[in-house]
């Protein structure tokens, strides 16, 4: 997993990266 994609996802939306979890 890298940061970097973490961020984009996070740009995208907050929620989407706790439903991804």
């Amino acid at each position: 997993m890298s940061e970097q994609f973490d961020v984009e996802r996070l740009e995208i939306s907050p929620l989407d990266e706790v439903d991804a979890l």
